[in-house]
């Protein structure tokens, strides 16, 4: 029975993007709505691609998605991807409803979506990505996440333990998701010419170290707390990252990217 609702609901919803898309030039969010009224746990339902990467975070999730999913397809891949920020549930159905055959096998090599990052719990426990790449956590909305350690216990109380995390090397906050429990692999970028010896914006999100709770030091700023801070009481800091940005030039726009 459970089958039979998921192809009705997906032929509903199909109809409905396709619908949408030609008559208002969109449809990137009510297709999944529908489809969810119909089948509450579609999104378990889809034959995920081989490779699933989830990009989330508070600042650059779409901008990273977009360039995630162009550089797989200009290697040759079929990706399938959010591209336009509907990123909770319904938007994650409507995209892959779009791309998907009639019995829900997702029709590409990869899937690349960006999760809003209080989505985790309705989004993980549905299927188990094998990359998440987490760009930062910041506070945000007062109203909606109050503190970055709210938004750190969403995303981490629900990673599955299998997923593989990319995570940002200059952030104290984001890098210290999946600790002990998943494979972790750090990115950073070094310091530039526009990065500070002090912070140069209002708020800095952490200035404690997460271990022993003393004042951390940096040794600069990118902006806000992302940056290089270590603790000098007992020692903490962020991982040695395995692929890292150097030598910005911020007039030429290029950069030196270093593998390991």
């Amino acid at each position: 029975m459970g089958k039979i609702r998921f192809v009705f609901a997906l032929l509903v919803g199909k109809l409905a993007e396709w619908a949408l898309r030609v008559l208002a030039g969109r449809g990137s969010n009510t297709p999944g709505v529908i489809m969810l009224k119909l089948c509450p746990d579609a999104l378990a339902r889809f034959q995920m691609p081989p490779t699933v990467i989830c990009v989330t975070g508070t600042n650059g999730k779409t901008s990273t998605s977009n360039l995630v999913t162009n550089i797989l397809r200009s290697a040759g891949k079929t990706v399938v991807n959010n591209s336009k920020g509907s990123n909770m549930v319904p938007g994650l159905v409507t995209a892959l409803a779009a791309n998907c055959t009639l019995g829900g096998r997702v029709k590409a090599d990869a899937a690349v979506l960006e999760v809003d990052e209080r989505s985790s719990q309705y989004i993980y426990r549905y299927f188990t990505p094998d990359y998440l790449l987490c760009t930062n956590l910041f506070r945000d909305s007062i109203k909606r996440n109050g503190h970055s350690e709210f938004i750190f216990d969403k995303i981490n109380d629900y990673l599955p333990a299998e997923t593989t995390l990319l995570l940002n090397g200059n952030d104290m906050i984001s890098g210290l998701l999946g600790e002990g429990r998943n494979r972790r692999v750090f990115y950073s970028v070094e310091r530039t010419s526009r990065s500070t010896e002090t912070c140069p914006n209002t708020v800095c999100d952490i200035t404690a170290c997460p271990r022993c709770h003393r004042r951390l030091q940096y040794r600069f700023y990118h902006y806000h707390h992302i940056g290089a801070a270590h603790c000098p009481f007992c020692g903490f800091e962020m991982p040695q990252s395995s692929y890292f940005a150097s030598d910005v030039d911020y007039e030429a726009g290029t950069f030196l990217f270093h593998d390991g």
